[in-house]
């Protein structure tokens, strides 16, 4: 048996225990457990859901925030429209014909440039909303001022339009801008002026009927037109009436 001195001068035989190396063993075993796995799991869920709930407020935060901007740019558009028709109503037609001394006759409905009414408008969750009430605004006047006409004649409820390229170029315009529900204005050099419903309209004899006989200056009649009534100005005015309504659209 072979021996070998170590620096101590103690024998040792090869392959004793002295020259073995051990590895002492750690003082668990590595990974999870059972309890630690649901824990982390419950624990992923939780946040999880949060993470979810999150993304779906924000999500219907920024669909809120779209039906408003979508509301506000129909606002918008409709005030400006509403802008535009109040620009021409004030100077081209009569505020109030009771009260108006260059209307003569007076209709025999009174006409008003603009009116307030209580209306049926669309409100949302009425329920809800109880002491929201609608109202309707309604504008009267010429909306386009530069179609304006001249008269050849006019003859008991009819009025001749002088042909001279300025009106509408067919049947279906002429009987579009002539249409029954809209009003005749004629009016005089003197800035006097009076309103008659249109009935009817010929586009081949450049006629337009009303719905009563135009009146004339003759005896204690002293509104209305003179002779044959030639050279009078002539446009069409009618009713423009804005409310809200439910958006039908899907």
């Amino acid at each position: 048996m072979s021996t070998s001195v170590d620096r101590r001068g103690l024998a040792a035989t090869a392959g004793s225990p002295a020259h073995r190396t051990r590895l002492a063993p750690l003082g668990g075993a590595a990974g999870f457990n059972l309890v630690e796995l649901l824990m982390a799991m419950a624990l992923s869920t939780i946040i999880f859901m949060a993470v979810t709930m999150l993304f779906t407020y924000q999500a219907a935060s920024m669909n809120v925030q779209n039906e408003i901007g979508q509301m506000d740019r129909e606002a918008a558009f409709a005030l400006d429209h509403l802008r535009r028709d109040f620009i021409p109503l004030g100077s081209h037609t009569t505020p109030n014909s009771d009260v108006d001394p260059l209307v003569c006759p007076k209709p025999a409905l009174p006409i008003r440039v603009l009116s307030l009414d209580r209306a049926d408008g669309f409100v949302y969750l009425p329920a809800v909303n109880p002491g929201i009430k609608t109202l309707a605004i309604t504008l009267f006047g010429s909306l386009d001022i530069r179609d304006r006409y001249r008269t050849v004649s006019v003859s008991g409820d009819t009025v001749t339009l002088v042909d001279d390229g300025g009106l509408p170029a067919s049947q279906e315009a002429f009987d579009e801008a002539f249409s029954s529900n809209r009003f005749l204005r004629i009016g005089k050099a003197d800035g006097t002026m009076w309103f008659q419903q249109i009935k009817s309209a010929d586009y081949g004899a450049h006629t337009v009927t009303v719905d009563a006989t135009i009146p004339r200056i003759e005896g204690a009649q002293r509104c209305g037109y003179q002779g044959f009534g030639q050279g009078l100005w002539v446009d069409v005015q009618n009713y423009v009436r804005y409310r809200i309504i439910a958006d039908a659209r899907p």
